[in-house]
């Protein structure tokens, strides 16, 4: 987590639209009172003038004080949002309208009126997976008036990571994957053999209902299937037939996550990374990083 806090070294400032037309009408204001000889004007011009400088303090000081916290994004799967979490505190109080940003998310619009931290959901498209790197955060207000703009980029470490988008496809051991150490007599679920139906259960596996039992006024129903007891599974990258990377990622990536659901005993082996036969949500995430990074350079300040 890493903290920073607006000073005013890096605020620019530019004038709104509002505030160039309030400009041009003041200094209308300004050249037709001074030729006419008119006093009332030219003190009403004065006055809209000083009104703006305030606003332009006021811009400058409700973005002053600020503190940014960015917490770490959860891993997606590349076609999803990444949705990156902020926490924001304020010293100088109330701090209202100012907007959070990055390049490609839309603007959230947050009011610091007390000193109790905020949680900002700044969300992006991560179409590609790899490190996705959402760019500099934008601070901007144009509070109170919206005659001027304060605006501060701040460029924070945050990454998040995106797992190739699973291709679904069915996948039998047997054909497509090594297998190693199996032992006879006992089975687990699997997908290798049809074992029979059973009623289907919430959270089981939509692709596995058995819809003509179920067109026939039998109910749902689902198709259980097994596979011996020890088996261990390893999914090869040369195993999968395709010139496409891409492609073989997503295979590979679908593979993980069914092997994972049923609670397989499963390895990952790639060009030059090797991950070992194990369970479990540690080694889930450990292959679905393998897959994400796979050729493509490594962020050095992530672990």
């Amino acid at each position: 987590m890493q903290a920073y806090t607006i000073r005013g070294k890096g605020i620019r400032f530019r004038p709104t639209g509002y505030g160039v037309l309030f400009g041009v009408v003041v200094a209308a204001m300004t050249l037709g009172s001074v030729n006419y000889n008119n006093n009332l004007g030219l003190l009403l011009a004065f006055l809209l003038g000083a009104m703006a400088m305030a606003s332009l303090l006021y811009t400058y000081k409700n973005i002053t004080g600020l503190q940014i916290l960015s917490m770490a994004a959860r891993p997606v799967f590349a076609g999803e949002t990444a949705v990156y979490e902020l926490q924001v505190c304020a010293e100088a109080l109330p701090n209202r309208s100012i907007l959070f940003s990055f390049k490609q998310s839309e603007e959230t619009c947050q009011d610091m009126i007390t000193r109790l931290p905020r949680r900002l959901s700044l969300r992006i498209p991560a179409d590609q997976r790899g490190w996705h790197n959402p760019g500099a955060l934008r601070v901007e207000t144009r509070y109170p008036f919206g005659l001027f703009r304060s605006i501060m980029d701040i460029s924070l470490n945050i990454h998040c990571l995106v797992y190739p988008k699973p291709i679904s496809d069915s996948f039998s051991t047997a054909q497509n994957y090594a297998l190693s150490g199996s032992e006879g007599g006992k089975e687990l679920s699997g997908m290798d053999d049809f074992k029979g139906l059973q009623p289907y259960l919430p959270g089981e596996p939509v692709e596995h209902i058995y819809w003509k039992a179920f067109s026939r006024g039998q109910g749902l129903q689902i198709k259980q299937f097994v596979e011996p007891a020890g088996t261990v599974i390893v999914f090869d990258w040369n195993s999968i037939k395709s010139a496409d990377v891409e492609h073989k990622l997503s295979r590979l990536c679908d593979a993980v996550l069914k092997a994972h659901r049923f609670n397989l005993f499963y390895g990952l082996n790639l060009p030059g990374k090797s991950i070992p036969p194990d369970v479990g949500n540690t080694h889930r995430r450990n292959c679905l990083k393998a897959l994400a990074l796979f050729q493509t350079s490594v962020s050095p300040d992530i672990s």
